[in-house]
């Protein structure tokens, strides 16, 4: 199971804990954008896919390719 945000509608991000206080963050958009973080620090990770996921929104809207 995913977190959904209000300002990222198109989008899905997990957490996953791999090894002893290693995480995999994960942001996925309908049609198949992903973006993958790894490291010891889940909540920064997650603002960073968050910040990359509204870029990438942007880009899309502007027209050019994620």
């Amino acid at each position: 199971m995913g977190f959904e945000f209000d300002d990222l509608p198109y989008w899905e991000f997990t957490i996953v804990e791999t090894s002893a206080g290693i995480y995999r963050v994960t942001a996925v958009r309908d049609g198949g954008i992903r973006g993958e973080s790894f490291g010891s620090g889940p909540e920064g990770m997650l603002e960073d896919l968050k910040d990359w996921a509204r870029k990438t929104d942007r880009d899309i809207a502007a027209g050019g390719s994620a």
